[in-house]
């Protein structure tokens, strides 16, 4: 159990806890391919996130990487397989945090929201380029500012 999450229903529990899993798949999956290289980024990211954020996500980021990959393929099945319709599910999911994020202490929700970009912006350079130029192709630009979720500091 996440401390910093007790006092919510479950279904909110459910929706941050899937929010990395659901940026990861927009993002790898924005040009219809989700290819393995962004799926390990994705893992790698979620990782890091545990060692490296500060103590208010450390919780949050143990639970996320407990079986990661495992997580996200099952993420993955139940969502459908054409990117378009794909896309508007993950966004629409995405988009429930608005209704969250008050309900949690401020300095969670928004270093969520920050790790959250970061995580789109490191899963979109993980598969693209050619000789490390152009590495976010035109399809994740589109997504990786989040628009869906609004920034909890504003």
């Amino acid at each position: 159990m996440i401390p910093e999450l007790h006092h919510l229903p479950d279904h909110q529990i459910e929706t941050l806890i899937k929010a990395p899993f659901l940026v990861s798949l927009l993002i790898a999956g924005a040009d219809d391919h989700i290819d393995q290289n962004e799926i390990r980024e994705a893992a790698s990211i979620a990782r890091k996130r545990q060692k490296i954020s500060s103590p208010v996500l450390y919780n949050f980021y143990k639970e996320v990487n407990n079986s990661f990959e495992d997580k996200l393929k099952v993420v993955m099945m139940n969502l459908p397989s054409e990117a378009t319709k794909r896309n508007i599910v993950i966004q629409e999911e995405l988009s429930m945090l608005n209704d969250i994020f008050p309900d949690l202490d401020p300095k969670f929700s928004k270093e969520l929201y920050v790790s959250l970009l970061d995580t789109a912006k490191k899963v979109a350079e993980a598969s693209g380029g050619i000789f490390g130029m152009n590495k976010i192709g035109a399809e994740e630009m589109e997504l990786i500012a989040l628009s869906m979720i609004k920034n909890p500091a504003a």
